[in-house]
């Protein structure tokens, strides 16, 4: 019971699961005799107490809950082809007559998807007082088999302008501050993020994290290789010359963007070579660039580091999106 009581102040979710089910908290509080040497006042006091600790962090999940109810706001892309979501999360006292900076927040995959859930990463960036924009574009899962396979030998096509159709849909709200736009993403966002920079100077600042720069070399170098390209473009290296044409080193010489680069030494899966053949590429022309190399981290730096190397991770992207924007 003690050990309950501990989680229940801890966590919100497993103080609102027993405030929900009462008759599982007391037949946990009466399967249990008070400690020997305790008198029955303590262990009455120590009921109370779980009791009380549940109340407390239950209300306090529906207070936070009410707060991002309020601060998020579901936007559509409608296209011939697909309509096209993405999600907004305002910040905190959110003023509707003022602008607003904003972080364009790209998932990894291609093939996965955002969805309705709480991204710590997005409110602390919102808390800051940036409105933070996350799509699904065509590539992403959920939708259709069609929409998912849409962009299959056509990487920063379909996906490209759907993820610069929703930030416009995102502008028309009027709340978009256009001069101080970011964009940022991870593995697959990270080659978006590069992608992006090079075809369009209308972002202030880019952050790019366990990024592919270069899909000649993630054929032959990642831990899952040339099946991995193979699977998402025809042919091979050889025989497509589209592979090397939609990477973003092909096109690092038209980079203007600030650009801060977050990668793992240890990352097999993008290997901390595709991120230093782009700060290469940028550094080479000029361009504002940073590259962080984490030490005796992979590719889930960001879900399952070190606590250390997570936090400096997460303080990078604040102060980075805080000083550029």
């Amino acid at each position: 019971l003690e050990r309950v009581a501990r989680l229940a102040a801890k966590s919100a979710w497993a103080a609102d699961f027993l405030r929900k089910h009462p008759i599982l908290l007391d037949e946990l509080i009466a399967a249990h005799d008070a400690p020997v040497g305790s008198s029955g006042i303590d262990w009455a006091v120590e009921q109370r107490q779980l009791r009380a600790a549940c109340d407390h962090a239950a209300s306090d999940a529906e207070r936070q809950y009410e707060i991002l109810r309020h601060t998020k706001q579901v936007i559509t892309l409608k296209l011939n082809v697909a309509d096209i979501e993405g999600w907004l999360i305002k910040p905190p006292g959110f003023d509707p007559v003022k602008k607003y900076p904003l972080v364009l927040q790209i998932h990894g995959g291609p093939h996965t998807a955002y969805g309705y859930t709480f991204y710590f990463e997005f409110q602390m960036l919102a808390g800051q007082g940036q409105i933070v924009l996350y799509p699904n574009p065509r590539g992403s899962v959920g939708y259709s088999k069609y929409f998912q396979s849409a962009i299959y030998n056509d990487w920063g096509n379909h996906d490209y302008h759907d993820t610069m159709g929703i930030v416009d849909k995102a502008i028309e709200q009027g709340c978009v501050d256009e001069a101080r736009m970011g964009v940022t993403g991870g593995s697959y966002g990270g080659y978006m993020t590069n992608w992006i920079i090079g075809q369009t100077e209308r972002f202030k600042a880019a952050l790019t994290q366990r990024c592919v720069s270069n899909m000649m070399t993630m054929y032959t170098l990642s831990d899952i290789s040339f099946g991995f390209v193979e699977s998402e473009f025809e042919g091979d290296i050889w025989t497509n010359p589209r592979i090397w044409e939609r990477s973003p080193m092909a096109h690092a010489n038209k980079v203007k963007t600030p650009t801060l680069m977050l990668h793992s030494e240890s990352d097999f899966r993008c290997p901390i070579e595709q991120a230093e053949e782009f700060f290469f590429a940028l550094k080479r022309h000029g361009v504002d660039v940073e590259l962080v190399r984490t030490p005796n981290e992979d590719h889930n730096l960001s879900r399952s580091g070190s606590p250390d190397h997570r936090i400096g991770r997460l303080r990078r992207i604040k102060e980075w999106f805080e000083k550029r924007l």
